[in-house]
């Protein structure tokens, strides 16, 4: 679909990738505790709009730490790790 830069010229639209397949974390226990927790989501803070850390708190690895890391971290929040032994 042609589409018009900011000079008003038409260009065409080029589409590099058609779709993007990520890893998702099978739990965000990010501190490996057996639990999504309050601890989780501080080394999330302490990694906030920066690269991930060690531990990585790229819950949806993109490699910025937002608001879809968040996410993924809220929809697992304060349940345990099914089958962790600790």
């Amino acid at each position: 679909m042609p589409l018009n830069n900011y000079l008003g010229s038409v260009v065409e639209e080029t589409t590099w990738l058609d779709s993007v397949v990520m890893a998702m974390p099978d739990f965000p226990d990010i501190n490996n505790d057996c639990f999504v927790n309050l601890e989780d989501f501080a080394i999330l803070a302490s990694q906030w709009q920066d690269n991930p850390g060690i531990p990585s708190a790229d819950l949806y690895p993109d490699g910025i730490i937002d608001l879809k890391d968040l996410n993924v971290l809220i929809e697992y929040w304060f349940q345990r790790v099914p089958g962790c032994l600790q």
